[in-house]
């Protein structure tokens, strides 16, 4: 999912999806990569990937395949950023399957 999509922003989205399709696994593919709009993303939807759009497609196939065998995916380059302590629990916990509410 793009979080440019007319109408209704991605996050928006998102939280929708979560909401009445919980089953949906949601990955974000977005030209931002603004940690806390990311980590916000993570905590408070039920996204299970978030790649860069320049992500090559090989890697764009692998992370899909991932997410669809239930997995989490965050790209490196945000998980290096420099993020506030309790952002980077959340998405530790999240990636070791704990729930993200």
């Amino acid at each position: 999912m793009d979080l440019m999509i007319p109408q209704i922003d991605g996050y928006e989205m998102a939280l929708l999806l979560e909401q009445q399709h919980a089953e949906v696994k949601i990955m974000i593919l977005s030209v931002n990569t603004a940690v806390d709009m990311t980590y916000n993303l993570i905590e408070k939807t039920g996204i299970k990937g978030y790649l860069p759009k320049s992500s090559n497609k090989h890697i764009l196939w692998e992370v899909t395949r991932s997410v669809h065998k239930h997995n989490i995916f965050i790209h490196e380059a945000i998980l290096k950023a420099d993020t506030i302590p309790r952002a980077l629990d959340i998405v530790q916990l999240i990636c070791k399957g704990l729930s993200n509410k």
